[in-house]
């Protein structure tokens, strides 16, 4: 099944390390990286009148890895929907000794920052300067599970650069205890590598 699926299970779970804002509309610097709306693109939830008309993400920074995300949402019939704002992130990161400063190793990887807002009935959900979590290198785990980690020993992850690779808007029908034939979702995305509707031609 595509990664969408368990990110929003993910997500679902770790909803506490999503943020939302009211700042002001998205500025990107030169070294961020916009992928504006295209209106013009779609995508429904099955059998349903839920649809993402619109739906955007910008990386706000590369040294942060800042994401924000704008989206809208048609719910005519006040449907409980799940919405789920995403970012594959290419995270450039150096291990570093922690009593030292000396960087033993330099490594890259790909991991997700999102938000989450579950439970939704509004006709008409917007979101808007919408702040994602900070995608993060893994590097806590211990025992049997600590070769999963980034760097060795007490070594620290420290990330250099952040780069926006893909984003998308999915949402879902989603809740506790739901028969698994009822479940259904949708995506409105940057391209169509994980089979969302694409956002830009």
């Amino acid at each position: 099944m595509r990664h969408l699926v368990s990110a929003a299970l993910a997500a679902m779970l770790l909803a506490a390390c999503s943020e939302s804002s009211t700042a002001p509309e998205i500025s990107v610097p030169e070294n961020g990286t916009a992928a504006p709306a295209a209106p013009s693109f779609s995508a429904t939830l099955p059998g349903s009148n839920v649809t993402i008309t619109s739906a955007s993400c910008a990386q706000i920074s590369t040294v942060t890895g800042e994401v924000r995300c704008d989206y809208d949402v048609s719910n005519p019939d006040g449907n409980m929907i799940n919405i789920y704002p995403e970012a594959l992130m290419n995270l450039e990161y150096q291990c570093v000794s922690p009593s030292t400063g000396k960087v033993h190793s330099t490594g890259t990887a790909e991991r997700w920052a999102y938000a989450s807002f579950e439970g939704l009935t509004a006709i008409n959900p917007i979101g808007t300067n919408v702040k994602l979590s900070t995608a993060t290198v893994p590097n806590t785990y211990v025992k049997k599970y600590n070769k999963l980690n980034a760097c060795r020993g007490k070594q620290i992850v420290v990330v250099t650069k952040s780069t926006l690779v893909y984003w998308d808007i999915y949402l879902d029908n989603w809740y506790s205890g739901q028969p698994f034939e009822q479940y259904k979702f949708t995506c409105l995305g940057l391209d169509d590598r994980y089979g969302c509707q694409t956002a830009i031609l």
